[in-house]
Formats: C-alpha cells, structure tokens, sequence
C-alpha cells in the first residue's frame, strides 16, 4: 500500500487495524508515514514515522517510532524507537495509531501510549541543523512487507487517516 501522490497530510489521526499472517526470520512488515517531498534529502533525512515494524528476527515483538537525519536504523545505538512484547501477535487483530501534531508525535498499540516523539530541535540542540522534520511537511501512508517464500505477511482489516 502506497498513497504517495493520493492520500498524504500533515498533522493529524492515522491508525491501521491489521494482524500479522506469518512469522519467523525473514518476515518482516512495516506501517509507516513517509515525508511527500524529501525535502531534507533523502531518507532517512526528511524523516518517517513508523507505527508498526515488525522483522521476525523479534518473534513476538513490534517496534514504533521515527527515523530522522541524526536518529536512524542506521544509527541503531541512537533511533527514536520503543521495541515492544504484543501479546497474540500472530493471527489477530491491532491497532497501530499515531497522532501527530506540530509538537509532538504520539504512538498507541491498542489504544496503549508506546512512544512519544516531541520537537526537541530547537535552540538547545544546533546539533541537528535542519530542525525537526515533521514540522510543515506532508506525509503519507506506506505498508511493506517482505516473506521469503512469498507467504501472506500482513491483513489490513481497516485505515484510517484524518487530518488535524
């Protein structure tokens, strides 16, 4: 699932209800936000907001969070992320929202707050020079998942997305 160029917004309500269909190592699925325009450059510069990364290398966990410039999968020892055990992972339904404001990013699985991202790139931090990436900027829903032998990964049983 890809809304690139469809569905995009900035700031505002998105949660996916959807259960996992398969696991074990080389599964993986991720629900995420994706900047409209790399205007920081390329990822992971101008940002995403993942609310569900799942890699079966974590059997029975989830990961939620962001990647920015300075904080990324790249940079393991520094991501903004909350890596979570979901009871009943596998085969039943959950809800993976993500509230997101000027300030603040907020996420929930099953209506349980699992990561808070604010806007810290201020003053106090001239490290981080093109500030905080989800500020002014549209973003859009992208669902990915990978299987080794093409197995189903993923059921998406609902989406929705609101704008602030």
């Amino acid at each position: 699932v890809d809304t690139r160029g469809k569905v995009d917004l900035m700031y505002g309500h998105i949660e996916i209800r959807a259960k996992l269909l398969s696991q074990g190592k080389g599964i993986k699925a991720k629900i995420r936000m994706m900047p409209a325009e790399e205007k920081l450059g390329a990822w992971p510069n101008s940002g995403d907001m993942f609310l569900m990364d799942y890699n079966g290398d974590r059997p029975g966990q989830i990961a939620c969070g962001v990647n920015t410039m300075q904080m990324n999968d790249v940079n393991l020892h520094n991501i903004k992320q909350s890596v979570l055990p979901v009871d009943n992972l596998y085969k039943v339904p959950h809800t993976f929202t993500c509230k997101w404001t000027e300030r603040d990013i907020i996420f929930f699985v099953d209506g349980v707050t699992t990561n808070i991202q604010e806007d810290l790139y201020d003053n106090r931090y001239s490290y981080y020079p093109q500030g905080w990436p989800f500020n002014n900027d549209r973003f859009y829903l992208e669902i990915t998942t990978e299987s080794p032998d093409n197995k189903p990964v993923l059921e998406i049983e609902s989406v929705e997305i609101l704008p602030d």
